[in-house]
Formats: structure tokens, sequence, C-alpha cells
């Protein structure tokens, strides 16, 4: 498979995490910067600060049985650009009655671009039994506290420095738009491949994060397939 495109003055971020017995759960971030692009060391600076935010905002969130456990940092502005793996360790303080697996709290971003489909979003491991209203409803106090958790992060990683690179906004990146038929494979079925953007990534700034009254879910969580 080729490399996806380069996209300029922007980094991806992964968060490695335990989300109850799944040690492979994964939240993917993306950040624009300022400045020159940041070189291996600069990542590896990155990812220590970036993991100090999600501990100050965001271990409070999770459960006994989750965490963070590394941060990668990567600069996509060439293909041979700045990255690091950094160990992270941040465990979840919020108590132990652990909620399934699979259940996720849905942060939904909002950028200026309109378009017709999903929206960019993020499923992180946040929440325990008592945070739910019903089986199908956050309560009203674990919406506000993760609204404020996850602004005060936001606010706390714009602004990180490492070299020359200045961390300005969080962000989406779109590859693809569209997508064509593969050939039919027994029963009829024709997988759709994704087209990448003629013109290039497509990068939208996020200017809110804010929780899904509702419940989300990640299913290979529940370690069906492991």
């Amino acid at each position: 498979m080729p490399a996806l495109p380069v996209v300029p003055n922007v980094i991806r971020h992964d968060l490695g995490l335990t989300c109850n017995s799944d040690t492979q759960g994964l939240v993917r971030l993306h950040w624009t910067y300022t400045g020159g692009a940041p070189t291996s060391a600069d990542c590896a600076a990155l990812a220590s600060a970036l993991a100090g935010q999600y501990s100050a905002h965001c271990a409070a969130l999770m459960s006994a049985d989750s965490g963070l456990n590394t941060t990668t940092v990567i600069d996509l502005s060439s293909l041979s650009g700045g990255n690091a793996i950094v160990n992270t360790p941040v465990a979840g303080t919020r108590g132990a009655a652990v909620l399934p697996g699979a259940t996720a709290s849905l942060i939904n971003y909002t950028i200026a671009r309109r378009y017709r489909g999903g929206k960019p979003r993020s499923y992180f491991p946040w929440g325990v039994q008592g945070d739910l209203a019903t089986g199908t409803q956050w309560s009203a106090g674990y919406i506000t506290a993760v609204n404020a958790a996850y602004a005060a992060f936001l606010a706390g990683c714009i602004g990180l420095t490492s070299g020359t690179t200045v961390l300005a906004h969080q962000c989406s990146v779109s590859y693809y738009a569209g997508y064509t038929l593969g050939p039919a494979a027994p029963g009829g079925f024709r997988k759709k491949i994704p087209t990448l953007r003629g013109g290039g990534p497509v990068v939208d700034v996020i200017s809110a994060g804010t929780l899904n009254s509702k419940p989300g879910s990640q299913r290979r969580r529940n370690l069906h397939g492991r």
C-alpha cells in the first residue's frame, strides 16, 4: 500500500491506551503547528508534554482499569519527518466500577466546514458505571465534567513548544473523498475502496470537543477477535 500524502505543518498524535483489559487501545489526534518542522527529539519532547496535559486533565475521567501507556508524535510534513514513541504511563483515577470494554465516551469535534457524512470524532475509554444516568445516557454531571476537562486539555496543548515548533490548533485530516467498488466477491459483495483526494488532504481546525450524551461503542475493545 503506498504511503499517504504529506500534510504540511501537521503532527499526528497517537495515544496508546489500556481500555479495561484491552492493552492495545488507540486514540489518534492531529495538531497544526507553526515554526519549523520538529526533529525526532522535538517530537519526543512534545509527546511528553502532551502526555502531561492528558494526565492533568483526563486521568480523572478514566477508571482504575484504564490508562495511557505510550504517546507517539509523527511529523506529517514529509515522508521522513521527525517521529518518536515515548512511554508515558498515566493511570486512571475515577474508580473501579468499570463499564464494558466497548463502552466509550464519544467526543464530537466542531469544525467550520460543512460536509455530508460523519464529522470528526474520538472514542475515549472514559467513564465508570456511576456516570450513567440510564443504560443509554450519560449523567448531566459527567457530561459537564468531560466537557470542562476536554476544553482544559485542548487549551493546555495549544502553545506547547519544542525547538522552533509550536502547536497551534487541534485539527482533523481528511485524506479521502468518495470510493470505488472493488471486484465482485463470491455472493456478489464488492468492497468499497476509498479514493484519495486529488488536491491533497484537507485540514480542518477543531475549535471545540464536546461529549455526545449517549455512550459510544468500540466493539473491538471487547476483544472478541483476540
